[in-house]
């Protein structure tokens, strides 16, 4: 029996001022308890109870002793209680990854429901290209990741929670449109190509789909601008320079002057997913915000 188990032990008898009522506690024999005292008694080399029969009292060593293991048992009951509340909902903190243009347009809405509904559950998220919010999830330095993905959902260290299909377009001001005979019918890939493109930068999903896009198509267009934001490929786009590639949902509120230009060849989509580690528990609060986003798709 280690030290912290005697000064239990020790706790409880000082307690109901009988080894047999401590024993009971403690579901354990009542020699079991006797043995303990004398052990710790032994190793502070003083005695800490009177035996009065069937009932004990504190030496005046005791009593000192009692003051300090019931404070420490308090704490550590104090502590496993706050443990608990943690685990629920009565308090805690999330920390949620999401690129600028996904908090943006599909997370803050979620967000606020969440919070109207867990107002104690503090939230802090971390604006990342999806990409970097995977590694941090995968890492454990966030608890959930609203990422863009292409591909198989299966992964080794991820969990993928899909909550829907992105369409992506190709986008131009009107009056660059017009000026260039890019309104009213299908555009190929390769007339694009003769046109200023505006896009996310390398370490984007949305940018890695556009090139391989583009790779199996066997056309090359090398961007005049790249951005770390959608929006702002939108204020470009809007001035009047060239072509841009961007998720339908940064059109939300976009100037009317842009418009969506037709293409060929099928644009391709982006999967929506809300991901978590595979090898940690969720928390309580990561698990209701599963609920609240499921329930918002």
């Amino acid at each position: 029996m280690n030290s912290m188990d005697l000064y239990n032990v020790f706790y409880y008898a000082a307690l109901h001022e009988s080894f047999t009522r401590a024993s009971e506690v403690l579901f354990v024999t009542q020699s079991s308890v006797s043995q303990s005292i004398r052990q710790l008694e032994t190793a502070l080399g003083m005695p800490l109870f009177y035996r009065k029969g069937r009932t004990v009292s504190l030496t005046a060593a005791g009593e000192t002793l009692f003051d300090f293991v019931s404070q420490a048992i308090k704490s550590i009951e104090k502590g496993e209680k706050e443990l608990l509340r943690l685990q629920g909902l009565d308090r805690g903190h999330l920390q949620i990854g999401a690129s600028d243009t996904l908090s943006r347009y599909i997370l803050m809405t979620p967000l606020q429901a969440f919070h109207r509904k867990y107002p104690n559950i503090r939230l802090s998220i971390q604006n990342r290209p999806s990409p970097v919010s995977k590694s941090r999830v995968r890492e454990g330095a966030l608890d959930l990741a609203l990422v863009n993905h292409t591909g198989a959902l299966e992964d080794k260290d991820l969990v993928y929670l899909r909550l829907a299909s992105e369409e992506n377009v190709w986008i131009s001001s009107a009056d660059y449109a017009g000026t260039h005979g890019l309104l009213g019918r299908s555009l190929s890939l390769s007339e694009m190509a003769g046109h200023p493109l505006v896009t996310l930068e390398k370490n984007s999903t949305t940018r890695r789909l556009l090139d391989d896009f583009l790779v199996r198509h066997q056309i090359h267009l090398e961007p005049e601008f790249e951005f770390g934001s959608v929006d702002l490929i939108v204020d470009m786009i809007a001035s009047g320079v060239g072509i841009g590639f961007v998720p339908r949902m940064a059109m939300q509120n976009a100037p009317e002057s842009l418009v969506i230009l037709a293409t060929e060849e099928p644009v391709p989509s982006t999967d929506l997913c809300l991901i978590h580690s595979r090898h940690l528990p969720l928390t309580s609060a990561a698990e209701a915000f599963l609920e609240v986003m499921r329930g918002a798709f």
